[in-house]
């Protein structure tokens, strides 16, 4: 069994960034990148701010035909957005950390 040598050019010629591709479509093992999952929440938590804006709109205009429902769409557009802040504080204190860190 022969090892063979890395030399010194390929190492410093390396590509280490990633693909263009990889970072927007998913990664190469076939699982979704993590800019695109965080674009994904971001736009679901978008819609469900945008829903829960036209709901009131409409409320305020029309009038209320089920106060119940025009109530449930107002919470889960907050609760998304807590949610989602909550996910995006522990991300920051993570890549904090990891900065931290003596190598």
């Amino acid at each position: 069994m022969s090892i063979n040598g890395v030399s010194l050019n390929k190492l410093v010629n390396m590509e280490v960034t990633p693909k263009k591709e990889v970072v927007e479509k998913g990664g190469e093992d076939g699982f979704p990148s993590f800019v695109s999952e965080v674009g994904n929440a971001i736009k679901k938590v978008d819609a469900s701010q945008k829903e829960a804006d036209q709901v009131m709109e409409e409320g305020a205009i029309k009038g209320v035909e089920d106060i119940h429902e025009a109530m449930i769409k107002l919470q889960e557009a907050e609760i998304s957005l807590r949610l989602f802040m909550q996910i995006r504080n522990k991300a920051i204190d993570a890549y904090r950390e990891i900065m931290r860190m003596q190598v």
